[in-house]
Formats: structure tokens, C-alpha cells, sequence
């Protein structure tokens, strides 16, 4: 079993890395690589779980995927996957890490972490624990 901290600590060492869709590795990553690489290195998910393929919002698609393999969480914790909604789809993810979220945010062209609060809560669609994680 795997604490909810090791994903926060995994994901705290992709801040910085440069946007880019479709991105997998330190030279880039978008929004949904960023849960990928994360939980790759914490072998949580299988490797079928990234199909690599989806547009520029993976919108119904995101949403169908974490359902497989995940468990939908009544609010956000440590570790969770939050999952945004643009308009009306789920279309943008994140780490919870307590009070903040990480996520790779093209607006700013690089993995982030701020304030999970107003907006942001406002705006999520659902949030999803990973398998094999501990949360508290």
C-alpha cells in the first residue's frame, strides 16, 4: 500500500517542467501525463491505462478512464485526482496536495502548484482515488 504523501511528494518533482500536450517525460508533460508519470513511478496504474491519444481537452474520455481503475471520493484529499471541468466537461486534472493542487497548466506553460480554494472547487467535476493508495 502506498501513502497519499508519496504521490504528493512524486508529483512535487514535476513543477516546473515545461507544458506539452501529450508530454510523458521532463522535457514536457500536459495536465493528464502528469497523473501518468506519477503513478508510473509509483506502479499504481496498469500500463494500458495511457492510451497516448485524445485531443487538446480529453474531455468524457478522462472521466470513463479514472472510473475504470479508480474510486470516485466524496471531496478532495491528499493524493487524489482532481478532475476540472472547462464550461460544461471534464477536461483538465490535478494532484490534490492538502490545501493546493499540481497541475501541468498550459496557460502557464508548466506543472504548478497553488491553492485548491474558490475557482478552482467551484470548477472540479469529480475527484478520484488512486488504487493502492492510503488515504487518510
Amino acid at each position: 500500500m502506498i501513502e497519499a504523501k508519496q504521490v504528493v511528494d512524486e508529483a512535487r518533482r514535476w513543477v516546473g517542467v515545461p507544458f506539452r500536450h501529450i508530454g510523458r517525460d521532463a522535457s514536457g508533460i500536459d495536465c493528464v501525463g502528469l497523473p501518468i508519470v506519477v503513478c508510473r513511478a509509483l506502479s499504481l496504474l496498469p500500463p494500458e491505462f495511457d492510451s497516448g491519444v485524445y485531443g487538446r481537452l480529453p474531455t468524457g474520455q478522462l472521466a470513463d478512464r479514472l472510473g475504470e481503475h479508480c474510486v470516485e471520493l466524496p471531496r478532495a484529499v491528499p493524493g487524489s485526482i482532481i478532475v476540472i471541468r472547462w464550461l460544461v466537461n471534464a477536461a483538465h486534472v490535478g494532484i490534490c496536495t492538502g490545501p493546493n493542487m499540481i497541475h501541468a497548466y498550459e496557460a502557464l506553460g508548466k506543472v504548478i502548484e497553488h491553492g485548491y480554494r474558490g475557482r478552482w472547487v467551484r470548477i472540479t467535476h469529480s475527484v478520484w482515488g488512486l488504487p493502492g493508495v492510503r488515504y487518510e
